[in-house]
């Protein structure tokens, strides 16, 4: 039986009205979906539709004010044409996806508009869309700031405490040694760390909240969470200039007039003539709004004989120190457009020249300095061409202070580059939920959230076709090429001819090139002290060992270590015992995790390879499972009801007959309810640990949490022990939750060896107890059962280990 689909669209952009586009009866309407897709696994995807028609009604030719006639003002009206606009799609009544929709070309016949054709898009290509060219440099991390002093530095070095900004022991100033007594020797005063060598580093996690507000969009995930340390500890490097200079934070010029909206007088011209106007009227012009010292662009263009183009022209009339450089910024709609760079004084200057495309645009200017100053900044409009009029901007005067300003030193990349980048290293999965709503988890992850779901009865099994997967002949997963002369030695050590960090491999099988590469570069960490404390240093190879900038650089911080390290105030050298260690890997309950694709070496132990390291934790399953002999792709045709076809999610795991699939894509005819399934045979476990953080109890038990997700298609979640004394709070779960377990005690404990007397303990020279081998840890087998819609029941079973 067809369906009834609606479309409805947003007639005026913004708005939240939509409209209901009326569609051809027969017309049919295949929506594409896929995630992750085999060809290119690195790549996310999202919703698509064939491009599809609709008829050219009276209704639809309103909605898409009529396209097909040029000369309608389609922008005021609120729909640019080059820009996709918001849609949403029903099924008899029943809500099916949200997105956007491009209009795509007016179809004429016999002279008259017959159709449009247009292509819907899901919403994960409206979040492409939102993030464009706008670069880290242009995001609010004002709140992530802090006063740069040497207290500052040297404290977020040496104490203790975890910190949004942190202060990595990198060098990117000077060669550094350890305990040789020379010039370069970091733990003697002669050759002490000054501050003013250390960049900063911001929490990973921060740049995805600044994200979210800059964007007006939400990212849901049990991974990329605060509680979860692969990725709370996960730092960006600030470097984008060889050596470190001070610069003080932006700040916005306070603006004490006008106020409200600006009127352009209006002037009777000395000119006369049949074309030419004797009065020109008054015009509303900018809107000034002091409150958040911005002013809207309004009423810009040419005009008959004459226009009201305005140009914005600035000076500085007092310093408080005429040898300090100071950086004036115009910014649009929140992005740097223009910046002005000066010393002392100067009379007014040409500074930026208005347009119609800035109609609209909201404009504020910011000032920043090398060091801290107060400075007096004026503006003014100057309608040139309507009778050179002048509004003079009045500014209190500006001082700045000296901040770490993290927008001018944050690495120079588009928020799309570095938001794919992430996702690329966990292999992540990025989907919308609803409006302006996604969902971010690695693969593994994303899959463990999806149900099960046997779809036989609903599958034609006469017309399966069932293909040998195209498997990949070379294998390749890398980061930027790095110019750290500790990477250039690695390169050039290594008979394996390949990069730190990076891996690959060639099969004898046929196949493909598969590549995954980021747009970050990873330092090789070395360990000057051998058991206490790694640094990095960010110098070119010898003998000049040149400080260079690198790409975006991402670390972990790892522990606060003892070692002996001295660092200068700028006038004084103190000696430091602890200190904030950062490196390529991390430790979480007592398991080591990496940034490296490779299982390379760990700088502390070095006889320990990195083995949870990127490739191992995100890639290795989906790959071996690509790779068992037995997988196939298979391709099935299916007629699904609305119950399911609306419910259906991509991460599901489905069932035909005895044998399990995932999907790695669907094309469904939403008019008719068929479908064409591309499937992956799954061999994979239902619960992926690789994603999921070790939890390790300790031996004397307590409290400890997992995160939960509720599977697709379950009604509620239940965890029960076999070990006794174990217990869940809550114990039954109806939402994706943190689950709180308390163990008992673990009473197999090694106890100490006694000498003959039967009163003392025997010790070691270093003052640790020797014990016996009889005790041993505990394995606490967690079974987490989902009582399902469809009657029945799944049991994921993973497991707690408990300390010795």
């Amino acid at each position: 039986m067809k369906r009834i689909v609606d479309v409805y669209i947003e007639s005026i952009s913004g708005s939240g009205d939509y409209s209901k586009l009326e569609l051809f009866n027969d017309e049919k309407i295949e929506l594409t979906s896929s995630v992750q897709n085999i060809q290119d696994i690195s790549k996310v995807y999202t919703d698509f539709t064939q491009s599809f028609t609709i008829p050219a009604s009276t209704n639809n030719n309103s909605i898409m004010h009529h396209f097909y006639q040029s000369d309608v003002d389609v922008i005021n009206n609120g729909w640019n044409f080059n820009f996709r606009i918001r849609a949403k799609i029903e099924i008899d009544l029943v809500p099916f996806r949200t997105g956007t929709i491009m209009l795509e070309k007016a179809n004429i016949k016999n002279g008259s508009v017959d159709s449009y054709t247009i292509t819907f898009y899901g919403d994960l290509v409206s979040l492409k869309d939102k993030f464009g060219e706008t670069k880290l440099s242009d995001l609010d991390f004002t709140a992530y700031d802090i006063d740069y002093t040497a207290a500052n530095v040297i404290n977020r070095v040496t104490t203790d405490s975890v910190q949004n900004l942190m202060f990595p022991l990198i060098s990117s100033k000077r060669y550094w040694t350890y305990n040789d007594g020379t010039s370069t020797d970091i733990k003697t005063t002669a050759g002490a760390i000054v501050y003013n060598e250390l960049f900063p580093a911001l929490k990973v996690a921060r740049i995805f909240e600044v994200i979210q507000a800059k964007f007006g969009v939400t990212f849901n995930s049990q991974f990329f969470v605060d509680t979860n340390d692969k990725w709370e500890k996960l730092y960006l490097w600030l470097k984008n200039e060889e050596v470190y200079t001070t610069k003080t934070s932006a700040i916005t010029a306070d603006i004490v007039s006008p106020n409200g909206q600006l009127t352009i007088p209006q002037f009777t011209s000395p000119l006369s003539g049949p074309f030419y106007p004797t009065i020109f009227p008054s015009k509303n012009g900018f809107y000034f709004d002091a409150s958040v010292n911005t002013f809207t662009c309004q009423n810009v263009g040419y005009q008959k004989l004459t226009n009201t183009i305005p140009r914005l022209l600035i000076s500085v009339s007092s310093v408080s120190d005429a040898n300090v450089e100071y950086y004036i910024d115009l910014y649009k709609n929140g992005i740097v457009i223009k910046t002005y760079t000066n010393k002392g004084v100067f009379n007014p200057n040409y500074f930026y020249g208005f347009t119609e495309a800035d109609n609209g645009s909201v404009f504020q200017i910011k000032v920043r300095t090398k060091s801290p100053m107060t400075l007096q900044l004026n503006g003014t409009l100057n309608y040139v061409s309507y009778n050179n009029f002048n509004q003079t901007i009045q500014f209190n005067p500006t001082t700045t202070t000296a901040k770490t300003d993290i927008s001018s030193k944050i690495p120079d990349m588009t928020v799309s580059d570095f938001f794919s980048g992430i996702l690329k290293m966990f292999n992540a999965t990025c989907y919308a939920t609803s409006v302006d709503v996604f969902t971010v988890e690695p693969l593994d992850m994303w899959y463990n959230d999806g149900g099960i779901i046997d779809i036989t009865t609903f599958t034609d099994i006469d017309s399966i076709d069932i293909e040998r997967v195209s498997v990949f002949k070379n294998i390749e997963f890398k980061y930027q090429k790095s110019e750290c002369f500790l990477n250039r030695q690695f390169y050039d050590n290594n008979i394996m001819d390949r990069e730190y960090a990076d891996t690959k491999l060639t099969l004898s099988n046929e196949g493909i090139d598969y590549k995954v590469e980021l747009p970050f570069e990873n330092l090789l960490m070395t360990n000057l002290n051998v058991d206490n404390f790694d640094v990095g240093l960010c110098l070119t190879k010898a003998p000049d060992f040149k400080p260079y900038i690198p790409k975006p650089v991402l670390f972990y911080y790892d522990d606060f270590r003892g070692g002996v390290l001295n660092l200068n105030n700028g006038s004084t050298t103190t000696e430091y015992y602890n200190f904030n260690i950062f490196n390529n890997n991390v430790t979480i309950n007592g398991v080591v995790y990496s940034l490296t694709w490779h299982p390379e070496l760990n700088t502390q132990y070095p006889n320990l390879p990195l083995q949870n390291n990127l490739y191992a934790m995100y890639y290795n399953s989906y790959l071996q499972n690509i790779f068992n002999p037995k997988c196939r792709l298979v391709r099935v045709k299916a007629h699904f009801p609305l119950s399911l076809i609306t419910k259906l999610r991509l991460n599901d795991r489905l069932i035909i007959r005895d044998k399990r699939y995932i999907i790695n894509e669907l094309i469904s005819d939403i008019t008719s309810g068929e479908v064409d399934l591309a499937l992956i045979n799954d061999f994979r476990p239902m619960i992926n640990d690789s994603t999921t953080e070790t939890v390790i109890v300790p031996s004397g038990g307590g409290t400890t949490s997992f995160p939960w997700k509720v599977p697709n298609g379950a009604i509620d979640t239940t965890f029960t022990s076999p070990v006794s004394g174990v217990t869940f709070t809550p114990s039954t779960t109806t939402t994706n939750t943190t689950v709180e377990v308390y163990t008992p005690i673990n009473t197999n404990t090694p106890t100490p060896i006694w000498t003959e007397s039967t009163t003392d303990n025997i010790i070691t020279d270093d003052g640790y107890n020797v014990i016996n081998e009889e005790g041993s840890g505990v394995i606490i087998p967690i079974e987490a059962t989902n009582n399902n819609f469809n009657g029945l029941t799944s049991i994921y079973s993973f497991n707690l280990n408990q300390e010795w």
